[in-house]
């Protein structure tokens, strides 16, 4: 019998022989897309979070504290993400913001959560970013305030190292406050409104005018922040820095 030499595949036939087929591909990336999206709404929706954003005083206080926060009304709210970025020093606490110069935050501002629990001042501020004191670090102090049943008791509160410690000091209406009484900003200072919940007093300490205490902002669960600057001072501080004062 003659040699019948069959025709070659051609090589374009062969490529698109040897590929795989192209519908479980697109299958594929039709399941895949919907979870992708999700996921990048949620990334720009945690990156943007509270830019922003003015909470109304209710709501960021609570309705059963209305009176206790007052004070909160003449403030404004810059909205900030809070960054995982810790303080190097085991003797410092300090954490960082997304927003900056930028935004209008500058240093000895107040910083809360939206509960209305004190998380820190701000230390250092750059065009978009800010590091805040937390309110546990030892530099930090604030004069606060806790309702008694026999009435009010003062103090000074400082922080007393990481891990949210602090220390009540010089208490003034009281030879020592109860376990758990809830302590919050009594003012005293522009830039810090009144009614701020800082911490809880604790059993202990040696001296009778020294207590400790814990904060009640849980800073490792901490997602959005606020920024809280009176609009009066911002306003004098500008006509100053301009020469205007």
């Amino acid at each position: 019998m003659p040699n019948i030499r069959r025709p070659s595949t051609p090589a374009w036939m062969q490529d698109n022989m040897n590929r795989r087929p192209i519908a479980p591909v697109l299958v594929s990336i039709a399941l895949l897309l919907p979870p992708m999206a999700n996921l990048i709404r949620a990334i720009l929706r945690d990156l943007h979070a509270g830019a922003g954003a003015e909470p109304p005083v209710r709501a960021f206080a609570g309705p059963d504290r209305e009176e206790e926060t007052r004070d909160l009304a003449r403030f404004r709210f810059t909205g900030a993400r809070w960054l995982p970025f810790h303080d190097t020093s085991p003797l410092r606490s300090s954490g960082w913001i997304d927003r900056g110069a930028e935004a209008g935050v500058r240093p000895g501002q107040i910083v809360a959560t939206a509960r209305g629990d004190l998380v820190g001042r701000v230390r250092k501020v750059f065009p978009r970013f800010a590091q805040i004191m937390l309110l546990d670090d030892p530099e930090f102090r604030v004069h606060a305030a806790a309702r008694l049943a026999s009435g009010e008791a003062e103090a000074v509160v400082r922080g007393d190292g990481p891990g949210g410690r602090l220390v009540a000091e010089h208490i003034v209406g009281a030879l020592r406050l109860p376990a758990q009484a809830l302590l919050r900003t009594a003012g005293g200072d522009a830039e810090v409104p009144e009614g701020l919940a800082i911490g809880y007093a604790l059993d202990g300490g040696g001296l009778l005018d020294r207590q400790p205490a814990r904060a009640s902002a849980a800073t490792d669960r901490l997602r959005t922040v606020y920024v809280l600057s009176d609009p009066l001072i911002e306003s004098v501080r500008t006509a100053r820095a301009g020469g205007a004062l």
